[in-house]
C-alpha cells in the first residue's frame, strides 16, 4: 500500500477535456442517500448527467434497480439518453452490513426493494452470506447462511457514501467513534481490490444529519478525516477522498428534504462536488460552453462610466474603483448598480457572468442580478449573491425563494452565470450549474432590464467586482469547472495513474 497524494486540478481538467473518459462498469455504494425513496432519485442521478454532458462512458451496474419500496416516481430522461437506474444504494443499511462484518437482520433484506446479500456476493467472490434472526440484527448468533441469486459485476469505477446509519441509527449499536465504520469500508474497498486490481474507488464524504448529536457529529469527522486520510490505494488501483459537502447544509431545509436526504437542489450540489473530484466539464444543460472572456457584445473590467444609453454605465453613489482595477461596491441607504443599454427582444437568449467578491455586510447584505427575459417580457431572472449563499427568485426586499447553494463567497472571486434559453434559466457558479431550468419571477418583470449590485435603498451590498460579462447573441454554459478551495481533498488520489489513459480503461463487461 501506499499513502494517498495530491494531484493538481489542473491535470485532471486536461484530462477530462484531452479525450473522451470512460469510467467502465460503475457502482455507488450506500444506503437511503444513495438508494432514492418517494420522489427523489438520489445524487446518482444528477452525477449521470455531468457524464452524459460530458460524453463520459460508462455502464451503471450493480444488485439493485430502483429506489427503496419501488417509489422514486418517473425519472426524466436527460439529452435523449435514458437514466439506468442500478446501483447498490440500500436503505437503512451500515457499512457493517454491506462489508458482511455484521450480519443481515431480520426484516432488513429481501423486503421493500431494500435487496439482498453483501458485497462479496455481489462482486461474486462467495455465495452465501450471514442472516440474523434477531430484530434487532447486531448480534452475532443465530447466524445461518442462504444463497445469493442475484447478478455478479467487475467494478471499474466505485463510489462509496455509508456511515450515517452506522453512527446515527437506532436500529442497533452506534458507532460512537467512526473507527468501526471506517474499518469496515476499508474492508469493502479491499474486496473490490480482489475482484479487480485496478479498480478505482471514491470515498465519499459523509453529510451529517441535521439530527445528530454532538457526539454523532464527532465520529462523523473523524470517520471523514479517516476517509480523507486513508492509505488504501495500491500500485494499481487508486482510493480517492471526495468532500460532497461544500455547498451543503443539512440543517438548512434547503439541501435536504428531511434533515438527511439531499433535495432535489442538494443531490445537485451532491454531483457538483463529484464531478470536480473526477475533472469533468461543467454541466450544459444542452447548451455550447462559451468561456466569458469571449462573450461577443461586452465584457468590462474597469470601472465604466455613468453615461445612461451606453452599453455599460453605472448609477448611484457606492461605486469606486477598487485595488487592482477592480470595481468596489459599497451602497446603503440608496440602489447603486451596473445597468446595461440591453435592447433585447422579447423572449431572446443572453449570457451574463460576474466576478465578484462578497465583502463583509449586514444581514442583508447581498449583490443583486436583475435581468428579464426582453422587450415586453413577463417574468425576470432574480439572483441574489450573499456572502454565505446563492439564492434564486423574488419575494420582496432581501427575500427570495430558494437557496441554490451554501458556499462561501468571501473567501476570493467567485463566477457567477445567469443564463436565459428563451424558455428558463440557468445559473453557474465557478462553472458548476446550481439553478436548472429556473422559473422567473413576473413581480420584477420590466422591459429591457439588466441591473447588477444594488437595487433597492432598504438593502446594502458590499463587495468587489472584477470583471461584468455579457453576450445578447446566445445563451452559453459554462466554459470550465474552477477547483475548490481547501480544506477539500478533491485531489487526495491514491495512484499516479489517474490522467487520460487511467479514465480510459477497457471497460469489463459484467459476469
Amino acid at each position: 500500500m501506499r499513502p494517498s497524494r495530491l494531484i493538481p486540478f489542473a491535470l485532471l481538467a486536461a484530462a477530462s477535456t484531452a479525450s473522451a473518459l470512460d469510467l467502465g462498469n460503475t457502482v455507488f455504494y450506500g444506503d437511503s442517500i444513495t438508494q432514492g425513496g418517494a420522489g427523489y432519485a438520489s445524487y446518482r442521478y444528477e452525477v449521470w448527467k455531468y457524464l452524459v454532458d460530458n460524453n463520459v462512458g460508462h455502464t451503471f451496474v450493480g444488485s439493485q434497480t430502483g429506489a427503496y419500496q419501488n417509489n422514486a416516481g418517473t425519472i426524466p430522461s436527460y439529452q435523449g439518453q435514458t437514466f439506468s437506474n442500478v446501483h447498490d444504494g440500500h436503505w437503512g443499511w451500515r457499512a457493517s452490513w454491506e462489508s458482511g462484518a455484521v450480519a443481515l437482520p431480520s426484516g432488513r433484506y429481501n423486503t421493500n426493494n431494500l435487496g439482498s446479500g453483501v458485497l462479496s456476493n455481489w462482486l461474486g467472490l462467495t455465495n452465501t452470506y450471514q442472516v440474523n434472526g434477531d430484530s434487532t440484527g447486531m448480534t452475532t448468533t443465530n447466524i445461518s447462511t442462504a444463497t445469493y441469486s442475484g447478478a455478479t459485476y467487475t467494478p471499474d469505477t466505485a463510489f462509496i457514501l455509508l456511515g450515517t446509519n452506522d453512527i446515527g441509527s437506532s436500529g442497533g449499536p452506534k458507532d460512537t467513534t467512526g473507527d468501526a465504520t471506517y474499518a469496515n469500508i476499508s474492508l469493502m474497498v479491499q474486496q473490490l481490490q480482489q475482484k479487480n486490481p485496478n479498480v478505482r474507488v471514491y470515498l465519499l464524504s459523509v453529510p451529517p444529519a441535521a439530527s445528530f448529536t454532538t457526539t454523532m457529529q464527532s465520529a462523523v469527522s473523524n470517520l471523514n478525516a479517516s476517509l480523507a486520510a486513508n492509505n488504501l490505494s495500491t500500485g494499481t488501483s487508486s482510493v480517492s477522498y471526495v468532500d460532497i459537502r461544500h455547498g451543503f447544509d443539512p440543517a438548512s431545509g434547503a439541501s435536504t428534504h428531511d434533515g438527511t436526504h439531499p433535495s432535489a437542489q442538494g443531490q445537485k450540489v451532491v454531483a457538483n462536488n463529484i464531478a470536480a473530484a473526477l475533472g469533468l466539464g461543467p454541466r450544459t444543460v444542452g447548451l455550447v460552453r462559451r468561456d466569458a472572456a469571449a462573450f461577443v457584445t461586452q465584457r468590462v473590467t474597469s470601472l465604466p462610466g455613468t453615461t445612461a444609453g451606453t452599453a455599460l454605465y453605472r448609477t448611484g453613489t457606492g461605486w469606486s474603483v477598487g485595488t487592482g482595477g477592480t470595481m468596489a461596491l459599497n451602497a446603503s441607504g440608496g440602489a447603486s448598480v451596473l445597468q446595461s443599454n440591453w435592447a433585447i427582444a422579447s423572449g431572446a437568449t443572453y449570457s451574463v457572468e460576474v466576478e465578484l467578491q462578497m465583502l463583509a455586510g449586514g444581514t442583508n447584505n447581498n449583490f443583486v442580478f436583475w435581468a428579464d427575459d426582453g422587450t415586453g417580457g413577463a417574468v425576470a431572472g432574480f439572483l441574489r449573491v450573499y456572502a454565505d449563499k446563492t439564492a434564486w427568485g423574488y419575494t420582496g426586499a432581501n427575500a427570495y425563494t430558494s437557496v441554490l447553494d451554501y458556499n462561501a463567497n468571501t473567501d476570493g472571486f467567485h463566477s457567477f452565470r445567469l443564463v436565459y434559453d428563451g424558455a428558463a434559466y440557468q445559473v453557474w457558479r465557478d462553472g458548476m450549474l446550481i439553478g436548472e431550468s429556473l422559473a422567473g419571477s413576473s413581480a420584477v418583470a420590466g422591459s429591457n432590464k439588466l441591473l447588477l449590485g444594488n437595487y433597492t435603498s432598504s438593502e446594502t451590498t458590499a463587495a468587489i467586482v472584477k470583471s461584468v460579462s455579457i453576450d445578447t447573441t446566445g445563451a452559453y454554459a459554462a466554459a470550465s469547472l474552477a477547483a475548490v478551495p481547501e480544506p477539500s481533498a478533491y485531489g487526495l488520489m491514491g495512484a499516479a495513474g489517474l490522467a487520460v489513459a487511467v479514465f480510459a480503461r477497457r471497460r469489463r463487461k459484467a459476469v
